[in-house]
């Protein structure tokens, strides 16, 4: 049991040293870089995404990661209105094939699970690029909330198998205890002070540091919301496209709930500027 817990996580480090520093390049470049990333990754995430929701119809794991990445490359580019024309489309192509199979949960399954999917993963990762794209600085915001992410999870993740004692959530991670949640909480903080004391201006310490706790807790709602799909199907991970770390969806759950939002609290910030 040892050796296979030395094994993975031995994988999942070595998968970190690759990338960590690819994801940090290309959120820094922004461009078409990182939007082809984002698009890649909902790619990928819809097609676990469909095998997680494996009452919606063979059908949908075919035919619906295409336009759900084209759904993220078009928000991506604020492109709103012909993403929502996209979505519209597929939602009729989703409905017209599954009224050939002639059955009514298969139809209502197949047009639920392919609003959902173009929520999420789709929309939710145009956050990426979004963030990218916001201002001079937002590759480095993008980055920022990365290592926020990254470090609040190891933190919990060591710190928790540590110390904890208190479940935080049994029924659908029962990994997750409330004293790993509040070691994130504190990575979470540590890794603000050391981002506004490197790339990001000191004067982002009294911003950051709030929205840093924020962007955690909403980043362990983002794993718990991934859990409970796996956990209605009963598998462990979305997929094994990234050894030792799973599936896309695995390693971006929180990131589809901290960008959004770590990108509307810029917005807001800006726009309360300006008054």
């Amino acid at each position: 049991m040892i050796l296979a817990i030395s094994k993975n996580l031995l994988s999942r480090v070595l998968v970190g040293i690759i990338a960590i520093p690819v994801i940090i390049y290309i959120s820094l470049y922004g461009g078409l870089p990182i939007v082809v990333f984002a698009s890649m990754v909902s790619l990928i995430g819809s097609y676990e995404l469909s095998y997680l929701l494996s009452k919606s119809g063979r059908f949908v794991k075919y035919l619906l990661p295409l336009p759900v990445a084209i759904v993220t490359f078009l928000f991506s580019y604020q492109q709103f209105q012909i993403g929502l024309l996209v979505v519209i489309i597929t939602a009729l192509i989703m409905a017209l094939v599954a009224v050939f199979s002639n059955n009514v949960q298969t139809l209502k399954n197949s047009l639920v699970n392919s609003i959902f999917a173009m929520i999420y993963p789709g929309v939710l990762l145009a956050a990426i690029p979004l963030l990218s794209h916001f201002d001079p600085d937002g590759g480095k915001w993008l980055v920022a909330m990365f290592i926020i992410i990254w470090c609040a999870d190891t933190a919990a993740y060591f710190g928790g198998r540590a110390t904890g004692k208190r479940k935080l959530a049994s029924e659908v991670s029962p990994g997750k205890t409330v004293e790993g949640l509040w070691w994130g909480f504190l990575g979470a903080l540590l890794s603000a002070v050391v981002i506004c004391f490197t790339f990001l201006p000191p004067s982002e310490l009294t911003f950051l540091l709030p929205v840093s706790i924020i962007i955690s807790g909403i980043g362990v709602v983002g794993d718990l919301f991934e859990s409970s799909l796996k956990r209605a199907v009963d598998v462990k991970d979305s997929s094994r496209i990234i050894p030792g770390h799973g599936g896309v969806l695995d390693r971006f759950d929180s990131v589809l709930f901290a960008a959004p939002l770590l990108y509307i609290f810029l917005r807001l910030r800006d726009l309360m500027a300006g008054i």
